[in-house]
């Protein structure tokens, strides 16, 4: 089975989308500092279920809600 997902994340707000099902706007989610992004592997040391990302994007500013949205219908 497959799903599609997108989240959206800027100082001030984050979202995300699923299955064309737009999510409520967080205003106080508190970001960590970044440097790397792992894709794959484990959860603190925890297997995880095989997955396959048939497509993975990454944009350098937030996108609009009705983007999330639009990107997962």
């Amino acid at each position: 089975s497959s799903f599609s997902a997108a989240f959206a994340y800027s100082a001030t707000n984050s979202n995300m989308a699923s299955a064309g099902v737009l999510g409520t706007d967080d205003t106080s989610a508190t970001l960590p500092t970044c440097d790397r992004l792992f894709i794959g592997g484990s959860v603190r040391f925890q297997p995880v279920p095989s997955m396959h990302a048939k497509t993975l994007r990454y944009y350098p500013q937030r996108i609009p809600n009705a983007t999330l949205q639009g990107m997962t219908a």
